[in-house]
């Protein structure tokens, strides 16, 4: 009808005719992922090893502002690719996601944390036979996917795919000084949508990093008690 204003039901009827569009299978067309890293499998230490405790102390992302990183991709079929481009300065990461996950991961093959602290102003280093552990993410490639969820129009769903060059280096409090440092790729991929928020494919690749640096020879010497190295 000539003069008819575009009403709320005819926006309704556009986005779920989008959402059955996004939802169709496209011949062809393919989600493009970064070449993936194996997984180290590290040997667990004995629970009754005298091991040195793990802390992390900050993540760094290095990355040329506005550098193209990999590709975004749009509804169910992952279409109309467009570049990502890296927006962040340089920044260190002292807790959050990356720091829960090295927790688990060091747990999960009986590497030792320090000691919580019983109180605000002591520090989580009393004991001076901590290893302190720092590393830099560079090199980053990521493709990613974002889509409406299914019949909910207002959740959004997404998955995909990153691979990192990762620096690590591990600080001595009882010597003051860096006692080790080493160099490793790490990836991981999520493959199916989730809920925005519940993909997190970078603490993932990290974690999966960890694992290189525990199946170590170098540094499980370090960080071992004597009976782990005989």
């Amino acid at each position: 009808m000539k003069g008819r204003h575009f009403g709320f039901w005819d926006k309704k009827l556009v986005i779920a005719t989008f959402v059955l569009l996004a939802s169709a299978s496209i011949s062809g067309c393919s989600f493009p992922v970064v070449p993936q890293v194996p997984v180290s499998e590290p040997t667990p230490l004995s629970t009754s090893s005298q091991s040195r405790p793990l802390l992390l102390d900050r993540v760094i992302f290095e990355m040329p502002l506005g550098s193209i990183i990999g590709e975004f991709r749009s509804g169910r079929a992952c279409v109309l690719p467009k570049d990502i481009k890296w927006q962040q300065e340089i920044r260190a990461v002292r807790d959050g996601h990356f720091h829960q996950e090295f927790e688990r991961v060091v747990k999960q093959y009986n590497y030792r944390l320090p000691e919580k602290s019983s109180s605000l102003f002591e520090s989580s280093i009393r004991y001076g036979t901590e290893l302190v552990l720092a590393v830099k993410i560079m090199n980053i490639r990521e493709n990613r996917c974002w889509a409406i969820g299914g019949w909910n129009l207002d959740q959004s769903v997404s998955r995909g795919n990153v691979r990192f060059s990762m620096h690590w280096e591990a600080y001595s409090v009882a010597d003051r000084r860096v006692v080790f440092r080493f160099d490793n790729d790490a990836s991981a991929e999520e493959d199916e949508f989730k809920p925005t928020g519940e993909v997190d494919y970078y603490v993932t690749a990290f974690g999966n990093g960890l694992r290189g640096v525990l199946a170590n020879q170098d540094f499980h010497r370090i960080v071992a008690g004597p009976s782990e190295n005989r």
